[in-house]
């Protein structure tokens, strides 16, 4: 095992750029193995908190940060005493591996850090109110809109109901001059947004999709009649959307909180338009809003391995990982006290203010969802998509939600 331990230490050094001259680690110095499957900014991130975490604790434990694709086929064939320590996953991969990791303890956060954490966020990781795994970042779908332009059309993002939503995009719709109202990604996820303004749609107690409710059918009708009028748009690339957004060619689009640092550099620094962020509005006012976002799961067993392994996923909540994490993905950060310390700084542009406080007042005003379990299955995602396109077709509302839920559910019916 001694050896095994220098060796990882010397393959960190030269993944890391460490000189001839660095001192390797203390034989006894544990070794904490975290897996991920993230490609681009992702990736380098976890590359990034890796380094800084063992620059400012030369003493150990030591994070080697490895990409492993297929992760959970690797680990179905590999007994535990070759597991990684952490693993990072999505929240409806938690009953997944938690089959394989039935003996392990769960890793466990000091309480004012418990307590800190944001309700969607443990919310999304807690099975029978304890967290399985740690949450590590937050992303969601909202409305980025021209402040400037609805403004001018007399648009309350406040208080605006879906009415209001698609009266304003009407009304910022102009074929002929190349103006369109609503832009609407072609992504599954975006139809679980629209249907997630309406608290009780997606899941019931059963665990079942109930996307075919009263509030899913008045969304769905709501959005088909603003699509039919012309003054909502599908686009299928992304940087198309964004585009046409910062041209002023659209009022609002709708788009992950992710997608924030594009569309500020496709605006540029000269901007003759401020950005604001707000909720998809529901049928009656603010809707909710859904989200996902990654997490980390201890495969460490009892021990000194367990306790480098939740010595490190702690510091991953730490001030300045979770500022580092946020800066280079996107996400947006999991403790309150974090999100009030970045309302408070005063470099962060309009969009980063937006963001945090709609995170906010979403989690004080319970006007949120957890990402539902299963959403990325291959049928569910394919009949999202093929929903969403119905939409703006003749299919009614109540069939075109009854086939999406009938596609969804098929893989948890007995």
């Amino acid at each position: 095992m001694k050896v095994r331990r220098m060796v990882v230490w010397l393959l960190l050094m030269l993944l890391t750029g460490c000189g001839a001259a660095e001192q390797p680690a203390p034989a006894d110095q544990q070794v904490v193995v975290l897996w991920h499957t993230f490609h681009g900014p992702q990736e380098k991130a976890l590359y990034a908190l890796g380094d800084r975490f063992n620059r400012e604790h030369p003493a150990g434990p030591v994070l080697l940060v490895e990409y492993q694709a297929d992760s959970y086929a690797k680990l179905t064939a590999a007994s535990p005493a070759h597991y990684p320590d952490l693993l990072v996953i999505f929240p409806e991969e938690v009953e997944q591996y938690a089959q394989l990791v039935e003996t392990t303890p769960l890793l466990t956060l000091p309480s004012n850090i418990q307590r800190d954490l944001l309700p969607m966020a443990s919310t999304l990781y807690s099975r029978e109110g304890k967290l399985q795994a740690i949450p590590l970042g937050l992303t969601t779908y909202l409305l980025y809109y021209n402040q400037e332009w609805v403004k001018d059309l007399g648009y309350l993002a406040e208080d605006a109901t879906l009415a209001d939503l698609q009266n304003v995009s009407c009304a910022a719709t102009n074929i002929k001059g190349g103006q369109i109202g609503l832009g609407i990604p072609v992504q599954p996820s975006t139809l679980l947004a629209l249907l997630a303004v309406d608290q009780p749609a997606l899941t019931g107690e059963t665990g079942y999709y109930r996307f075919n409710t009263e509030g899913a059918t008045e969304i769905a009708t709501a959005t088909h009649e603003l699509l039919r009028q012309g003054c909502g748009r599908f686009y299928e690339l992304a940087q198309k959307g964004i585009a046409q957004f910062s041209n002023s060619k659209m009022a609002l689009i709708l788009a992950s909180s992710q997608q924030q640092h594009a569309i500020v550099d496709a605006i540029g620094i000269d901007h003759n338009f401020s950005v604001g962020v707000m909720a998809l509005p529901g049928l009656d006012g603010p809707g909710s809003t859904l989200w996902r976002g990654p997490g980390v799961l201890s495969l460490a067993p009892a021990g000194k391995r367990h306790q480098a392994a939740e010595a490190i996923t702690i510091w991953l909540l730490s001030s300045e990982a979770q500022t580092l994490w946020s800066a280079q993905t996107q996400y947006l950060p999991v403790r309150r006290s974090l999100v009030v310390k970045g309302l408070a700084d005063e470099e962060s542009n309009e969009i980063e203010q937006g963001l945090l406080q709609l995170l906010l007042t979403t989690a004080d005003d319970e006007r949120w969802v957890a990402w539902p379990p299963r959403a990325t299955e291959p049928a569910c995602r394919a009949a999202l998509v093929r929903a969403l396109f119905d939409l703006n077709t003749d299919k009614s509302s109540l069939e075109l939600l009854q086939a999406v839920e009938a596609a969804c559910n098929e893989e948890l019916l007995p």
